[in-house]
């Protein structure tokens, strides 16, 4: 059962269960081929040696050459984000935690993302910790204590921060989700400031 589709630079990203499977499978494929060079790209079991590990979601750069895959275990859907090789399926050594639901807008040159994340609980009020989703910027092969807070002008704690870059990397679009009624638009020239 294919469960969700991208494409990327000259590649079909899938994210597919297989019969007589939990957990479901990242696979990937030419885009211009007929699917005979199919392969598994990401077993979330092998991510944490954990049969409860599940891919939340994937977002891959533009050129298709990298995956930003978000695992969780349990069932508990606070993903950690992780950046695979679609060349080989080796795993960078990027680790980001806190990223359940991650929006993520990769650099023209997938050299790094903006991403959403959620703060350390012990930096804000007991029962907040699913709240305050703000945007980070991350450079690949960086410290993510090195990353960068983009966007934290949130309207009201409960805000659902999505983000977007430009083909060209120079406007930064955020919507701000706040209930069901009501998004704020953002755009940053990224120029400028």
């Amino acid at each position: 059962v294919v469960l969700a589709v991208a494409v990327a630079g000259d590649v079909v990203i899938t994210l597919e269960r297989a019969d007589g499977r939990d957990q479901a499978t990242l696979v990937v494929a030419s885009a211009a081929g007929d699917g005979s060079d199919r392969r598994e790209l990401v077993d979330p079991r092998a991510v944490e040696d954990d049969d409860t590990t599940a891919i939340d979601w994937s977002h891959p750069s533009p050129d298709g050459t990298l995956v930003a895959v978000g695992t969780s275990t349990g069932g508990d859907e606070l993903s950690t984000l992780r950046v695979v090789s679609v060349a080989d399926g080796t795993w960078l050594p990027d680790t980001i935690t806190r990223t359940r639901a991650a929006s993520v807008a990769w650099r023209a040159d997938s050299s790094g993302f903006l991403y959403t994340r959620y703060p350390d609980p012990d930096a804000v009020p007991e029962g907040e910790s699913g709240y305050h989703r703000t945007v980070w910027e991350h450079d690949l092969g960086a410290a993510v204590a090195d990353d960068l807070v983009v966007w934290d002008d949130l309207p009201d704690p409960t805000a659902w921060a999505e983000v977007r870059l430009s083909r060209d990397d120079r406007w930064l679009l955020v919507h701000a989700s706040l209930g069901w009624d009501r998004t704020d638009v953002h755009l940053c020239d990224r120029q400028s400031g």
